[in-house]
């Protein structure tokens, strides 16, 4: 993704690294909003496109998304794109003067957004399990597939230690954060509805 003002450019450099790495291509999007309010909507739009395009290629794919360079606000919206299609966020900082980017030293990840957006994905059944701050790891597996434990653990929203599970400081404020959404209230309260004896007004197993 780029402005239109780079288009040539990067298509460019896309099939120089193709021909080098022995890449797929893949293709250059831009879009000439860059600077305008209508830049976000704009952007979303074409990383979304990309996703939809890409997976009629490839079904299972991990994704990545790079933030370097470009404008304040394509990195915001390049994250907020992540969050919502569950891509893991990435940022190649500058290396030391005079040296090439090496990825073990330069490519930083940000896991936490992966997190947010498994969290997203979630019951809200297994959000409240969550929010007990810690279990046992056979009934976590009992509980949710695999896939889930990695994001978790790998977004470092979890942590394991002998036989037991515990959510970490970010885990419990991204846990917070989904309980307060208008859809995770409305859940709450159609839970608690369910314990309503409609009789006598109180809930049922309650003093």
């Amino acid at each position: 993704m780029t402005s239109d003002i780079f288009k040539t450019e990067h298509k460019r450099r896309l099939k120089d690294w193709s021909a080098k790495y022995g890449l797929r291509a893949g293709s250059v999007r831009s879009i000439d909003d860059l600077f305008e309010p209508s830049a976000v909507s704009s952007l979303l739009n074409e990383v979304i496109a990309i996703a939809d395009e890409e997976k009629m290629i490839e079904s299972k794919l991990t994704w990545y998304l790079g933030i370097t360079g470009g404008t304040m606000h394509m990195s915001a919206t390049g994250t907020y794109a992540a969050i919502l299609l569950g891509m893991r966020v990435f940022y190649v900082i500058k290396p030391p003067e005079g040296m090439k980017s090496m990825a073990n030293r330069d490519v930083i990840e940000l896991p936490q957004f992966e997190g947010l957006s498994a969290v997203m994905h979630l019951r809200f059944e297994d959000i409240m399990y969550l929010s007990s701050g810690s279990g046992q790891l056979g009934d976590f597996a009992k509980r949710m597939p695999k896939h889930i434990f990695d994001s978790l653990v790998d977004s470092e929203l979890m942590i394991c230690e002998d036989e037991k599970w515990f959510i970490t400081e970010e885990g419990e404020e991204t846990l917070a954060f989904m309980k307060k959404s208008n859809v995770a209230q409305e859940m709450f309260h159609k839970k608690m509805e369910e314990f309503v004896d409609k009789d006598s007004e109180s809930y049922t197993g309650w003093a």
